[in-house]
């Protein structure tokens, strides 16, 4: 799902993937702190399986993210929307908030002194990203939609999944519509499953990669950076 912040025209843009990029985050970390604030007996049976539920998704992403992104966005199933929308801000601003980076920070404000559009682009649920993007002032959020049923998440995506190839395909079709310059355009990501954006744009820079990006970035000449100052 894309939010628009109507600015003008900026034929260059930055792509920022957001966990591991921006932040010291995953998305598992936004589910747990949200299962913790249940009470009952649900909670601990949720969090007993956790570590099964850990081992299986570290799996299924090593195949493939976009696989990761549906099994993983299942654990939504039946929570209200109101419920998360409200759990957002509080997350942002209890947790979130202290484990950005401040180098993502000074880059974003770099970008905006050059007059390029700030994008975030990740596979982060819509109203989890929306408190970080308010935060930034970025201009435009690309972000996983959860399909909704009277008024609950039904566990699957009303977007394609935000991952892999399909993050490619958002951001062509982004591109396209804002006229946008890929060619001139940045983008700066953790994870080898983004190599997609990373070899779409002219000015690819990989964050704190993990290895097999590492590799790739070093094989392609790739610009790479360890942003690991955390605000406080």
């Amino acid at each position: 799902m894309l939010m628009r912040n109507e600015t003008a025209m900026k034929h260059i843009a930055a792509f920022f993937d957001v966990d591991g990029t921006i932040s010291d985050t995953t998305v598992v970390h936004a589910l747990i702190k949200f299962k913790l604030r249940e009470a009952g007996w649900r909670k601990w049976l949720w969090l007993c399986k956790l570590p099964m539920r850990l081992l299986w998704w570290a799996l299924i992403d090593l195949a493939s993210r976009e696989a990761f992104n549906r099994s993983f966005y299942a654990s939504y199933s039946n929570i209200h929307v109101d419920e998360l929308s409200s759990f957002a801000s509080e997350y942002f601003e209890s947790f979130w908030v202290r484990r950005l980076y401040l180098e993502a920070i000074e880059r974003i404000e770099w970008h905006r002194r050059n007059g390029h559009r700030i994008v975030i682009l990740t596979g982060g649920i819509n109203l989890l990203v929306k408190p970080l993007a308010d935060f930034l002032k970025v201009d435009d959020v690309i972000a996983a939609e959860l399909e909704v049923h009277s008024g609950r998440f039904t566990g699957r995506l009303n977007t394609p999944p935000l991952g892999g190839s399909g993050k490619l395909k958002v951001l062509q079709n982004y591109a396209d519509s804002s006229g946008v310059e890929l060619s001139m355009s940045y983008a700066y990501a953790d994870s080898y499953s983004d190599r997609f954006v990373l070899e779409r744009v002219g000015h690819p820079v990989a964050v704190n990669p993990d290895l097999r990006l590492k590799l790739l970035a070093n094989r392609r000449g790739w610009r790479i950076e360890r942003w690991k100052t955390k605000l406080r």
